[in-house]
């Protein structure tokens, strides 16, 4: 399966990063699990490489998923921010704009309907129906961006209102987990 121009990109990163810590495809494998034969049809283009795979090809040569999927630019979407909100918001985002993610979807099997196909969901469980949203809302947005007098300042206001969303409801569930009884309220104590 061909999988066009940007697979070869990406491809060629990987390349590149395997040699720069001085892997062959051979140790790669071994320290990721992933058949040479992957390994090879990634660097070659010939073959699309999941979130999974790419995660761990960043991890054993020492470099990062925003390097090997978006190149050594200053601008990391993925891993740049520390707002977790804005984190998992920038990494959608990137994929959708890439064309990895054409349409997110809840369903009882957790998958993420890529152009190619589909791959496991990983991590998103607790914020699907914001991602889901996120992209419906960008695809609209890149089907009618000539309508809006500002597209650019749309797509940001999108982008923030999802970031915002995912933040508030993180510290919901992270207060919630927190959250410890008083003393004078634990059950079956009785204040005098």
């Amino acid at each position: 399966m061909e999988s066009g121009k940007e697979g070869k990109i990406i491809g060629e990163r990987i390349k590149a990063a395997r040699r720069k810590v001085a892997l062959t495809q051979r140790d790669l494998h071994e320290l990721t699990g992933i058949s040479i034969t992957q390994i090879s049809s990634y660097e070659n283009g010939n073959r699309n490489i999941g979130l999974r795979s790419l995660k761990k090809i960043a991890d054993a040569t020492k470099t990062t998923i925003d390097d090997l999927y978006c190149g050594g630019s200053e601008y990391k979407p993925i891993t740049s921010s520390t707002n977790i909100g804005k984190l998992i918001v920038n990494c959608v985002t990137a994929l959708f704009e890439n064309g990895v993610i054409t349409v997110l979807c809840k369903d009882e099997n957790k998958y993420v309907k890529t152009g190619l196909g589909y791959f496991y969901q990983i991590g998103f469980d607790e914020y699907v129906d914001i991602l889901d949203n996120l992209v419906k809302k960008l695809t609209d947005f890149e089907a009618n961006k000539g309508d809006y007098p500002n597209p650019e300042d749309f797509k940001k206001q999108i982008i923030e209102a999802a970031s915002k969303k995912i933040n508030d409801r993180s510290w919901r569930q992270k207060k919630k987990a927190t959250e410890v009884t008083p003393k004078n309220k634990i059950e079956g104590e009785q204040k005098d």
